[in-house]
């Protein structure tokens, strides 16, 4: 059986918010998948 797994993490500005997107960003925000600074979103993601 093969096994996979991926590491990511990336950075972001905050333009999303400019699209509309901000309740959805938020939503994830809350949930602890992206983690939100002052001036950019950030997100770590470990598949094992």
């Amino acid at each position: 059986m093969m096994l996979a797994s991926a590491n990511g993490n990336g950075k972001v500005p905050m333009f999303f918010t400019k699209l509309g997107l901000a309740p959805m960003v938020n939503m994830y925000v809350q949930q602890g998948f992206i983690i939100q600074t002052e001036n950019e979103f950030s997100v770590k993601i470990n598949f094992a």
